[in-house]
């Protein structure tokens, strides 16, 4: 984004190159990392499998372990694969 101003006086040559940097960076390991078959993404998947069997386990012994934890696991490891998908959105429109 601070490469995109106009208000700077730093040459144009020098702020391409800024967001080309910027993209090598970060936002291509990022799309790699979020991608389906990323890791993030591959270690969502497993976290969320592990999860869903747990709380299948717990509902077939009864209430032995609190069930609540595991939604709350379950549910901020949701939050964190959207906002990784919603920064990677961000960062790409930036560039």
């Amino acid at each position: 984004d601070r490469a995109k101003t106009s208000d700077r006086q730093i040459p144009l040559r020098q702020r391409y190159a800024e967001v080309l940097a910027t993209w090598d960076e970060y936002v291509e390991p990022m799309i790699q990392l979020v991608n389906a078959d990323g890791a993030f993404e591959q270690g969502v998947r497993k976290v969320e499998v592990v999860l869903l069997r747990l709380l299948s386990e717990q509902q077939r012994l009864g209430h032995l372990v609190d069930d609540d934890m595991l939604l709350r696991t379950h549910a901020r490891i949701l939050e964190m694969q959207t906002s990784a998908q919603l920064t990677l959105r961000h960062a790409r429109e930036l560039l």
